[in-house]
């Protein structure tokens, strides 16, 4: 139990990093690279990405799952926060550690559908705000993966998200 507090509130320190990010974007153009919250709250996500657990153990998946929903909402945050800020540039060199997470994500036959979810609209958004300058990279077999994934998976929420994300990785793809 003390283990299951400890990571739920760990997973929520991650959201309200991403709300702080998102928040405070305007400060994130005055700040030096090496010392900008952009950086920290990245380099945190992809440390946060690379957890594993057992393949047996239920609580542990359970956990993984919860962390992977908050690292994708995170980077969805940031993306957005980025993107409104006209600073997505900033953002790029961040994409294939992201892209390496995505990939993990789509090989994983514990990931539920809520990982799913969060993962194809990620997708999605970076296809949309990013699209030209990584269309080699997001037009990957475990995008289309994902993105297959969701469509068959007979749940309308996914099915309407990965049709959404299609369309841009799509277009993406042909620009």
């Amino acid at each position: 139990v003390c283990v299951c507090i400890n990571i739920y509130i760990r997973t929520l320190h991650m959201g309200e990093e991403r709300d702080c990010m998102i928040n405070d974007q305007p400060d994130i153009k005055k700040l030096p690279s090496k010392d900008s919250p952009l950086e920290f709250s990245v380099l945190m996500l992809m440390q946060a990405s690379a957890t594993q657990v057992p393949p047996d153990d239920e609580d542990l998946i359970e956990y993984l799952n919860l962390l992977r929903e908050s690292i994708l909402e995170a980077y969805v945050g940031i993306i957005q926060g980025l993107k409104d800020g006209n600073i997505l540039g900033d953002f790029i060199a961040y994409v294939p550690s992201i892209l390496q997470f995505l990939q993990i994500i789509a090989d994983d036959p514990n990931r539920d559908s809520y990982v799913l979810n969060k993962a194809v609209g990620l997708l999605g958004d970076l296809a949309q705000t990013m699209g030209p300058q990584i269309k080699n990279d997001i037009n990957k077999q475990f995008a289309q993966k994902l993105v297959s994934d969701a469509m068959s998976s007979g749940d309308s929420s996914l099915v309407e998200v990965a049709s959404w994300a299609s369309h841009l990785l799509n277009q993406a793809g042909q620009t």
